[in-house]
């Protein structure tokens, strides 16, 4: 945590200004099946890119890591996550009005990040949203 603190003096490049509010803290939410489930956003490369690492306890325990950064080529923020079972998935990020939305490399809608007074809601297609709050 005390990581995280330090890490939250680094400013983001501009491109990923999107993700500002969540960089240097950890967020707790609860999983669809009631475990606790944490983000954890710090800057990586003097705020070149944003890294996501994020645990859900269970069995078995299901990790993952995020990494966001600018594609220049492309001219928006592209996502690549990786999980403890050994997937990965690609994508694309954009900042909207009131949060984040997210899809798959061919543009299909994967899911969603809505701002709340107390921190942001996550919503995919087939679930329901989880409430995260800082931790």
């Amino acid at each position: 945590m005390i990581a995280l603190a330090i890490l939250a003096t680094v400013a983001l490049r501009p491109e990923l200004a999107a993700f500002e509010r969540l960089a240097g803290h950890c967020w707790v939410g609860r999983s669809p099946k009631g475990d606790p489930y944490t983000h954890c956003f710090a800057p990586v490369f003097d705020g070149k890119l944003l890294r996501d690492t994020h645990k859900v306890p269970g069995t078995p325990p299901y990790r993952g890591e995020t990494i966001y950064r600018w594609d220049a080529a492309s001219k928006r923020i592209a996502w690549a996550y990786f999980n403890s079972f050994g997937d990965e998935y690609r994508g694309w990020a954009v900042g909207v009005n009131g949060g984040l939305d997210f899809t798959d490399q061919a543009g299909a809608p994967v899911t969603s990040w809505r701002w709340t007074a107390s921190g942001y809601a996550v919503t995919t297609k087939d679930r329901t949203p989880i409430r995260f709050m800082r931790k």
